[in-house]
């Protein structure tokens, strides 16, 4: 899961409430993306559309990751679950590692705000939700969505036997990006061998994340700047990828090509 360049959510719909599952893989194209995460949460026909998309995005070249709300985001919490398994991460890690099966460019699954839930997502549980999967696909990668402040030596020993890699969301700076490496290379208390936990950096790539996350003003030109931030750590080997978080992809976007611009500036690395 190294070298990741990817874009989540903001997925274009048609009038229909459908995803427009043509111009979402032309947009990620020309955004010059090689991953997208595709969020099932905003409608019942997410699933169906997803599988629609994956062999158009593999014809473009872009790798897909199925993200889930976890329960603190499904109802009674919100208004949504993630369809049509729910809550039930059992049964999703082994449906999305058979759709992995027929699609190979479904590389990976995320279950969002993960540390917040870990009283049911505990490493017994994802433990036993990974060797379902994995039974079905050996190779499908799991990560949690996870905030700097969570990522610790404590995290990274009980979860590191269970998860894949980690995306790590809204750093502050380069030296927060730099800190949360630390424990995700990690020395095995049993044996003094060392291990290494990848992880993914996502930034906030929409204004009112934005602004929530580092004040005013929250313009495409600041958003790019983060966005460049942290493709330097990548580049310089401090991560290993970056996503944008709910881009803007309309054709209108002032966002979509300074991002575009960056993107097309790191590909070669």
């Amino acid at each position: 899961m190294s070298d990741v360049l990817g874009d989540y959510d903001s997925e274009l719909r048609l009038a229909n409430g459908r995803v427009n599952i043509g111009m979402l893989a032309t947009r990620l194209k020309d955004l010059g993306v090689t991953s997208y995460y595709w969020l099932l949460w905003h409608a019942s026909t997410d699933w169906e559309d997803l599988k629609l998309f994956l062999p158009k995005a593999a014809e473009a070249g872009i790798a897909v990751t199925v993200y889930l709300v976890p329960p603190s985001e499904s109802p009674p919490h919100a208004d949504w679950y993630s369809e049509p398994f729910r809550l039930d991460y059992k049964r999703w890690g082994e449906e999305i590692a058979r759709l992995s099966l027929e699609h190979p460019n479904l590389t990976s699954w995320i279950i969002d705000d993960f540390y917040a839930n870990h009283e049911l997502l505990t490493p017994v549980y994802v433990g036993d939700m990974q060797a379902r999967a994995k039974k079905v696909n050996p190779g499908l990668v799991f990560m949690p969505l996870m905030y700097y402040s969570e990522i610790n030596a404590q995290f990274a020993e009980d979860y590191r036997g269970v998860i894949d890699g980690v995306v790590v969301a809204y750093p502050h700076d380069r030296e927060e990006i730099s800190r949360a490496r630390t424990p995700l290379n990690g020395r095995d208390s049993s044996d003094g061998g060392r291990f290494h936990i990848p992880f993914i950096v996502m930034t906030a790539g929409v204004e009112g994340e934005f602004r929530l996350r580092y004040g005013d003003p929250a313009t495409p030109e600041r958003i790019a700047d983060w966005l460049q931030m942290c493709l330097n750590a990548w580049r310089d080997g401090i991560c290993d990828g970056v996503v944008t978080y709910c881009l803007d992809k309309s054709p209108e976007s002032k966002s979509f090509p300074l991002a575009k611009g960056l993107f097309k500036e790191f590909e070669r690395f």
